[in-house]
């Protein structure tokens, strides 16, 4: 149950990336929680954890996140080059696994604890990140 449970997980997240343009569209507004039209460093670390790409995502080097610099980043090149560790253009299942795994990881422990757990169920839950 537990690898079909995985399986299920992984073979969402990998929808929402094939989708990434039009999905980065609908989250934006989610991870814009205060409604000011840009995501802060903050905002974007409560939803992707402290990665250190926000400085990459924000073209204009303002703190903020536009909508474009969302999308951008999202999108081609963003997670997905994040994920592409080997550069070869593609995710295999190692890569995906560990993009998957360290979105969850927030204190990049090796494990998930239950709070990051959590996040997980809710991003898999009704309006969550994976209900498509």
């Amino acid at each position: 149950m537990k690898s079909l449970s995985n399986l299920a997980a992984v073979s969402a997240f990998a929808l929402v990336l094939s989708a990434a343009p039009a999905a980065a569209a609908d989250i934006f507004g989610d991870w814009d929680s205060d409604g000011g039209g840009s995501i802060s460093n903050d905002e974007f670390n409560t939803r992707f954890g402290d990665r250190g790409v926000f400085g990459a995502w924000d073209s204009d080097g303002d703190g903020l996140l536009n909508p474009e610099e969302f999308g951008a980043g999202y999108g081609d090149g963003g997670i997905f080059g994040d994920w592409d560790a080997d550069g070869d253009a593609g995710i295999n299942e190692d890569e995906l696994n560990q993009g998957v795994f360290g979105s969850y990881d927030r204190d990049e422990s090796g494990e998930i604890d239950e709070t990051e757990f959590g996040d997980l169920d809710d991003d898999l839950g009704d309006d969550g990140l994976f209900d498509l």
